[in-house]
């Protein structure tokens, strides 16, 4: 076994969490350099989601928009849209999100989406 490979940033607790998880699960020789260049954004991108998260606590959930309506407040969407990419970025790995050992709450990719979709018309 091959030791942790160190990744090409720093990372924070998060991110080093992720890679040490990764790495105690596989080998690193089962990674090329492109795919550790995307591990490490994965983890990066974690740490940007803690960050996040950590700025948004005791701040309202709801803010004034430019026209003085209620909105949500944009770190919702920017964590949302990390978590999103996250995600993108580990399956382009075919590695499981963290914390989704249940296949049934994964969120299908539109290929998967089509297939069963074709399979469920056409096997009538």
């Amino acid at each position: 076994m091959t030791t942790t490979p160190t990744p090409p940033e720093p990372l924070g607790d998060d991110g080093t969490r992720l890679w040490d998880e990764v790495f105690a699960e596989y080998d690193a020789d089962d990674f090329s350099p492109g795919d550790l260049r995307i591990l490490a954004s994965a983890a990066a991108c974690l740490d940007t989601i803690a960050a996040m998260r950590g700025a948004l606590v005791g701040e309202p959930l709801i803010v004034q928009g430019s026209m003085r309506q209620q909105v949500a407040n944009p770190l919702i969407a920017e964590i949302r849209f990390h978590r999103a990419q996250f995600a993108a970025l580990m399956r382009q790995l075919g590695l499981e999100a963290a914390g989704s050992e249940d296949d049934s709450r994964r969120v299908m990719t539109r290929t998967e989406q089509a297939s069963r979709a074709a399979s469920a018309r056409w096997s009538r």
